[in-house]
């Protein structure tokens, strides 16, 4: 994975090698003690690897959600 450039505050974006993509990560606050977190992972090859990696990041998003309630 390789960063990009960005001036959008809150927002990462970054080549994704395998397959090669484009992600980017936004993050809206949501009050003093929340946030939400947006993936976008574009560019892909095609449907089948799309609904892969949709469920893949909302398995990775369900982790952080976890370990950060736990603090």
């Amino acid at each position: 994975m390789q960063p990009r450039p960005t001036r959008a505050k809150l927002t990462a974006r970054f080549d994704w090698s395998e397959p090669p993509s484009r992600v980017i990560v936004n993050v809206a606050p949501k009050g003093t003690d929340r946030a939400v977190v947006a993936v976008t992972h574009e560019r892909l090859s095609d449907g089948a690897v799309a609904e892969r990696l949709k469920a893949t990041w909302r398995d990775r998003l369900g982790d952080l959600k976890a370990f950060l309630e736990s603090e």
